[in-house]
């Protein structure tokens, strides 16, 4: 018996500034979404999906220049309804409401397995936010 996998029609952006982290987090969702697109920082961020279109959008909090944070904002004004998952090594009290106001649909923390950002996308997958 085959595992539906919730992502194979689906296109997703990941954001992440950090090389090492690419390395481990892409071979593990390239076969699993339709198309996968990448960018370095906030900003580059925000022109592929204006580009792309994606589906969902996974992204880190930290980031140079524009945070994960001011960049799902600034989605919210494109697209209000794209999930956007937020991953980070950080956890600060603070950043709680402010993940609320940027219209963050998952919080996944770094130090968890990268099959745990997996269940955590198809999860939001499976909700069906997706408006395509």
């Amino acid at each position: 018996m085959e595992i539906e996998n919730p992502l194979e029609s689906s296109t997703l952006l990941y954001v992440e500034n950090d090389r090492e982290t690419r390395r481990g987090v892409v071979p593990f969702l390239a076969p699993r979404v339709k198309t996968l697109w990448i960018a370095e920082d906030g900003k580059k961020g925000i022109e592929l999906f204006e580009k792309c279109k994606p589906d969902i959008v996974v992204t880190d909090l930290k980031m140079p220049g524009m945070d994960g944070i001011r960049m799902s904002k600034a989605i919210r004004t494109l697209d209000r309804e794209v999930p956007i998952i937020l991953t980070s090594s950080y956890s600060d009290d603070y950043r709680l409401s402010a993940v609320i106001d940027a219209g963050i649909s998952a919080f996944v923390p770094k130090l968890l397995k990268i099959k745990e950002l997996l269940k955590t996308v198809e999860a939001t997958k499976r909700r069906g936010r997706l408006k395509r």
